[in-house]
Parts: C-alpha cells; structure tokens; sequence
C-alpha cells in the first residue's frame, strides 16, 4: 500500500510514462513479503487468537483457537500458491475447522464446538465488504455496493456450506461439554492486542506502523466500549465508525502510514462478518431460525451502524470551499459581447 501510494502521489505530481508506471505497478505486485512463512503463520495464530478472546475468552478456548488457527494459517499458506484452488479454499477450511472442533476440540477441550470454528476462520470473514458495501449503496454507488454486497454474502454462504459438510461427516458426535470460567474482563483488550500484533506479521507491515496500529486498535475498541455502555450496541457501533476516517486520516498525516492500513483492521476489530457467519450458520447446519434470523438481524443493524457512521465521520472531515474569515473575490467585470459585423453571426 505504501510503495502504491507513493507512486500514485508521483503520478499527480509529474507524468508518468506508460510503461514505467507499468513496470512500477509490476514491481509492486512482485515485491517478496517482508517475514518469512513461519512468521506469517504465526500472525495468522495471533489473528485467531485476537479474535476468539474478544469473542469468548476461556483458557482452554484460547488453546483451541491457537491450534486450530496454526491449521488454518498452514493451510493458506500453501493454498494461496495453487491459484485453482483459491475459490475452494474457503469451503475446505470451514470443513477440516468444523470437523476437528466437533470430533477433537471441543469434547477434549470442554467447550462447546460452534465457539471454537468462528475465530480460525477470521482471513475470510468479509466483514469490511458488507461495511463498504452498504457504504457505497448509501452514497448512490449502487452498483459496486450491490457487486461488492454479493461477493461478501457468497463468502458467507461458502463458508456456511463448509460447516454444514462437516458437521454431517460426524452425525454421531460427541458433546462439547460444559463451558469453562472466562479469563475476565483483561481478556478482550488482550485480545486486541494480538489482533493488532497478528495483523502486523501475517501483512508484512513495516515496524514503524507498530505504535500507530495498535493505537488506532485500541482507540476504537474504547469507544466503541464506551459508547456501548452508555446507548447499546447499536450506538457503540455507529460511534466507531464514525471515529475511523478522522482517526485513519490523522494517522497517515503524522506517520504517513497509508489510512488503509489502519482502517481495514478496524473493520475487522468490528467483525460484523463474524456475526453474519454465525447467523448464517445457526439457521442452516442448526436448523435455529429463531436464533439466526436474530442474529443476522443484529448483524444487518451492525452494519448499517457503522456504515452510517463512517458516512458521518468522512462528511466532519470535508471542509467547505470557503472559510468564514476569507474574503468574498471580487466578480469579474462583464466585458461586452462584440457587435455583429455580419447579419446571422
């Protein structure tokens, strides 16, 4: 993202030719990643383990959520090198997640098993394309929030086709057992600490940016905190969304970090999609209608709320064309149109 901005910055400031800003894009798009593969993997861990402390913080939980994140980031790794098999991926990894969490994890771990498949599957969760695709319908792009809108639903359903599959390869499972006792109330911001360690590692970001993130991180997890306790979850939504753009904005103005990379993280800190899974889930391997449809109807408000608050927040950022304190200029004068020297010009 850095290395694109810049060119981009250059190509407005002087022209390009074609063919070097050709070869520059290829450059970009060739660059080798900045950790190794095992470092990657173990940004995909703490991804996964992020997520699950924020979600449902239990010791035995957490271990789970590591092992079963170590699969999944081993899996993309080598998936991501077989471009026929990237469209599938989704559906192999939502199978071998839900199969190990109802056959191994959960019975050993004493945990119920749906908890524990949510997290390890967080890489294809489109949580920022159902955000930025409501986004777009509300700002009258209606045909990329629509595109944008499917794409995400289709993963969704991908994945909820996976743990439908491999919840019937085990009909006769055993019980997940009973729930052990949460960490406590440190656990989610631990969470969101790992979530911005592994978003560093699994991205290749650069160390600078370290400070920066987790700042941004934990900035929108207090607010949202906050504005949640004071309103409700909808409220608390709508208040992180709208803290974003300004805050992405005032980042890469003092640390000229790109606001992308703070503002993607930020949607997945929200994890409207994680929501969306499981309600879409609950109604089609579960058979919970009652429970799905709730929970995709909290998952719609969700992200109608931050929607409409990244709106609000980018529109404070917009100033207007003229300030109070400037001056009016001075129309011009009207110059007179010359006389006609021929009849009918």
């Amino acid at each position: 993202m850095e290395a694109l901005q810049s060119l981009v910055e250059r190509m407005r400031a002087e022209e390009v030719p074609f063919e070097e800003a050709r070869r520059a894009l290829r450059e970009v798009r060739e660059r080798p990643e900045r950790f190794s593969p095992a470092t990657t993997v173990l940004g995909y861990v703490l991804l996964t383990v992020g997520l699950g402390a924020m979600r449902h913080a239990t010791a035995p939980a957490v271990a789970g959520y590591a092992v079963l994140g170590l699969g999944v980031g081993l899996l993309r790794l080598f998936g991501d090198r077989l471009p026929a098999g990237r469209t599938a991926l989704p559906v192999v990894a939502a199978i071998l997640v839900t199969a190990v969490s109802l056959r191994w994890a959960g019975p050993l771990l004493h945990e119920v098993p749906t908890v524990l498949y949510i997290p390890p599957l967080i890489a294809f969760l489109p949580g920022a394309a159902l955000t930025l695709g409501a986004i777009e319908l509300a700002t009258g792009a209606a045909l990329s929030g629509i595109a944008r809108l499917a794409g995400a639903v289709n993963v969704l359903l991908l994945l909820a086709l996976g743990i439908l599959v491999g919840t019937e390869l085990l009909r006769s499972r055993p019980a997940g057992g009973t729930a052990s006792e949460p960490l406590g109330a440190w656990a989610p911001w631990a969470g969101v600490l790992l979530l911005g360690f592994g978003f560093l590692l699994y991205f290749s970001a650069p160390p600078r940016v370290t400070g920066w993130l987790l700042g941004a991180l934990l900035v929108e997890r207090l607010v949202q905190s906050v504005a949640t306790e004071f309103a409700g979850p909808t409220f608390g939504a709508f208040a992180a969304g709208m803290l974003l753009p300004p805050m992405a904005t005032w980042v890469e103005r003092r640390s000229h970090t790109p606001d992308q990379v703070v503002f993607l993280p930020c949607f997945w800190l929200l994890v409207p999609g994680a929501v969306g899974l499981t309600s879409v889930s609950e109604i089609i391997v579960q058979g919970d209608t009652a429970g799905g449809l709730d929970s995709l109807v909290t998952m719609i408000i969700t992200v109608a709320s931050i929607a409409l608050g990244v709106l609000v927040g980018a529109g404070l950022q917009r100033r207007p064309r003229l300030s109070l304190g400037e001056p009016v200029p001075a129309a011009p004068e009207e110059v007179p149109e010359p006389a006609e020297t021929e009849p009918g010009r």
